[in-house]
């Protein structure tokens, strides 16, 4: 048969495949981290622009990787992992650092260049490559940049005699890092020093880094009360978000050292603050009712909206916007502008808690997603309804369940995990174009396009898995093939792509889906010891997956 005739058939026929790499809406991949005892978690995910993915967590005693042949073993008590995965799933390299006591990350996000910074805290003593920081008591909070490499640039400790922790981490576009952190007790980094007025509760901090890691300014939530800091957002204008709980009397105080007072109505209460890039307060709110409600997860958007979520209990106004909630811990979404006007309210709740979630992530069209575990029938409100979503008929008891909602508050899209062997539940999330990153929590098997397995049944384990958004505007893009330009076709042993762009993946598939070679940033790829056959080339870069097939004769 004519060559050519062949390949136009061999197109015809992989349009109407339904296997292909990256379709929108599937699962693409899982990828788990086991160990023996029940502390393996994955408590930070950070994407760059190119769908390269980083999850960092703790692990004590031993610890496997998937993609790396090799066990670890932790240094003393909970030890730090860090991997490196790229957009199709393969382990690019894995880090450990730790010391005699307990260590954890809890954020991370990464830069422009593709730099990852880690957020969490230490005790006693930790290592960064050739940097040991030394805690002053208690845990104390660390700040880590990381190179795209996995070299470590630099790494920063903070807090007081007291226990400390950094929690959630934010870069806005100009490389401002943004931090969250705690602090039992007096609290300084670097010049700028607090005094907590009650040692026995917590108070919360918001920091501001350049990118070497230099103070810009830092302000505290403080108080006779408790509050405590879950949730970090920067917008394109580096506007801060910063949100988390507090109880009892607290106060915000400002760039002029004045004191806003706020107040729980209950047990914990919610409360989001917005300040500029340079410090200045904007704006602040506080929510709740008669029990525990939280500001868990915030994102931004483009147009420059904030999205707001969380669990909250019984009855909560936002603003003028009146949430009835039951005796379960429902959970809402709140769309404000960027001087906090309110937009619109969600109300998402189950016959039984929702056990897990409220990280949250823009979808890159003005839209919020989130993943979260459920144990019943979870009720979505979809306008002025709810949708109902019954759990599917696996043998689990809980389920992870990714869903997202427009920039109107429609939703648009809800997925479960293919089967469920085992229980899990989603918690962290990031984003990389189209693509969704969380992390999920793992007893047993789950199966997410291929099936990630804990140690036994009863174990807990972690791991990470990746989703493509259906419509999304940054999804592959079928129409901008003629973009790509690949020569000659059919080839014997070199492929050249001609393509505008210097910064990008390659990856070759068989037309049954398997991976075959991998590259970055070359326009020229050797394809000599692949057998003759048709196969697929994609050429990912931030935006955009584009493909073609090409045959090796």
């Amino acid at each position: 048969m004519n060559k050519k005739i062949l390949y136009l058939l061999i197109i015809t026929l992989f349009s109407f495949t339904s296997n292909s790499i990256a379709q929108s809406g599937i699962w693409e991949w899982g990828r788990e981290i086991n160990g023996p005892s029940n502390e393996d978690e994955i408590d930070a995910v950070g994407a760059d622009a190119f769908g390269n993915v980083f999850i960092s967590g703790k692990f004590e005693d031993s610890l496997k990787i998937s993609g790396s042949p090799d066990w670890v073993v932790s240094n003393g008590m909970a030890d730090i992992m860090l991997a490196k995965y790229d957009s199709l799933g393969v382990l690019q390299w894995t880090k450990f650092y730790g010391g005699t006591g307990e260590d954890n990350t809890f954020d991370a996000d990464c830069d422009q260049a593709g730099n990852v910074i880690l957020s969490g805290y230490f005790q006693n003593t930790i290592t960064f490559d050739t940097i040991t920081l030394t805690s002053l008591g208690g845990f104390d909070a660390f700040i880590a940049k990381i190179s795209k490499d996995g070299d470590v640039i630099w790494a920063k400790q903070y807090g007081g005699t007291g226990d400390d922790g950094g929690n959630e981490v934010s870069i806005g576009t100009n490389g401002q890092i943004i931090i969250g952190a705690i602090s039992l007790g007096d609290f300084s980094f670097e010049s700028f020093s607090f005094t907590n007025p009650n040692h026995a509760l917590r108070d919360s901090y918001v920091i501001s880094l350049d990118s070497d890691g230099n103070v810009n300014w830092v302000r505290t939530i403080s108080g006779l009360g408790s509050c405590q800091s879950k949730s970090i957002a920067v917008d394109r204008l580096g506007n801060v978000y910063a949100g988390g709980d507090f109880i009892g009397p607290n106060y915000i105080v400002d760039e002029n050292n004045v004191h806003h007072n706020i107040q729980s109505n209950g047990q914990r209460d919610a409360y989001l603050t917005s300040w500029d890039s340079t410090g200045n307060l904007r704006w602040f709110k506080t929510w709740g009712g008669s029990g525990n409600d939280m500001c868990k997860g915030l994102a931004t958007t483009d147009d420059l909206s904030v999205y707001a979520a969380g669990p909250f209990f019984q009855t909560v106004n936002f603003d003028t916007i009146q949430i009835v909630g039951d005796a379960t811990e429902d959970f809402y979404f709140w769309k404000l502008d960027t001087d906090g006007n309110s937009q619109w309210v969600r109300h998402l709740y189950s016959p039984d808690d929702i056990l897990y979630g409220g990280e949250i992530v823009n979808d890159g069209k003005g839209g919020v997603v989130m993943g979260i575990g459920l144990t019943d029938t979870l009720y979505m409100q979809d306008g002025n309804d709810f949708t109902a979503f019954p759990l599917p008929n696996d043998m689990g008891n809980y389920y992870p369940f990714i869903l997202q909602y427009d920039k109107q508050g429609n939703i648009s899209f809800t997925k479960f995990s293919d089967n469920n062997s085992g229980n899990g539940t989603f918690g962290e999330i990031a984003r990389s174009g189209n693509r969704i990153f969380l992390d999920v929590i793992l007893y047993g098997s789950l199966t997410f396009n291929n099936t990630i397995s804990s140690m036994g049944a009863t174990d807990k384990d972690a791991g990470v898995v990746s989703i493509v958004l259906p419509n999304s505007t940054a999804s592959v893009e079928e129409s901008k093939l003629s973009d790509l330009k690949i020569f000659p076709n059919p080839t014997t042993e070199i492929l050249y792509i001609q393509l505008p762009l210097n910064n990008f993946k390659v990856a070759i598939y068989s037309l049954q889906g398997q991976l075959l070679v991998t590259e970055e940033n070359t326009k020229m790829i050797n394809c000599a010891t692949l057998p003759m056959g048709t196969y697929l080339i994609k050429v990912i870069t931030p935006n955009t997956i584009y493909s073609k097939l090409f045959i090796k004769e």
